[in-house]
């Protein structure tokens, strides 16, 4: 929908967007989701190249063609890159955060990432949360992973006002669930229109 609206407003040629890992782009295929037909112009970034073969798995052509450019790279570089500073209007990081939450690697990360924002233009991100499905799959299935879940939504909802207070930057929030259980929080991060996040 804020894509739509974005090209509603008037924005004339592609839309750029940025995603900051690309382990969910199969979901924007399996959902139905029209990139083509809404001309976005998709930059996705991941290091883990077994996600190109989940996308040919998915996917019935090339993903070029669905106007999908798909780096082997840091986002945190690519992000870092003069370059792309002020880029997209749009920038999704989902899936990510949790994976760097000790010395603040979280607060490290958005920074990077709210680089390539353009001015007025948004971030969204998520915390998983400490759910009980996600538990009985760590135990049943022995998961080893450096994933560190939020206790719960209380505390990951204190944690990103903590660090979007530090960045200058607002934000709003909602509850992701599955299997009626509350799995994690998605966070929508706002860049000033005018003044650049605080470094």
């Amino acid at each position: 929908k804020a894509y739509q609206k974005f090209k509603a407003d008037g924005s004339e040629g592609d839309l750029e967007v940025l995603f900051c890992g690309a382990g969910l782009l199969p979901q924007l295929r399996t959902n139905g989701f029209p990139a083509a037909q809404m001309s976005l112009k998709i930059t996705a970034i991941d290091m883990d190249k077994r996600n190109l073969t989940n996308l040919k798995l998915v996917y019935d052509k090339d993903i070029e063609e669905y106007g999908v450019q798909y780096l082997f790279m840091d986002a945190r570089d690519y992000c870092n890159d003069p370059k792309n500073a002020n880029k997209y209007p749009f920038v999704e990081a989902l899936g990510m955060l949790s994976y760097y939450r000790w010395g603040g690697q979280t607060e490290a990360l958005l920074r990077d990432f709210l680089k390539a924002v353009a001015p007025g233009g948004r971030l969204s991100c998520d915390l998983q949360l400490m759910e009980p499905h996600l538990l009985r799959c760590a135990y049943s299935m022995g998961w080893k992973s450096n994933l560190f879940p939020d206790w719960c939504a209380w505390t990951a909802i204190r944690r990103m006002k903590k660090i979007c207070r530090k960045l200058g930057v607002k934000m709003k929030y909602s509850r992701s669930e599955y299997l009626r259980h509350a799995a994690g929080i998605n966070f929508v991060l706002y860049k000033p229109a005018m003044v650049s996040h605080r470094h």
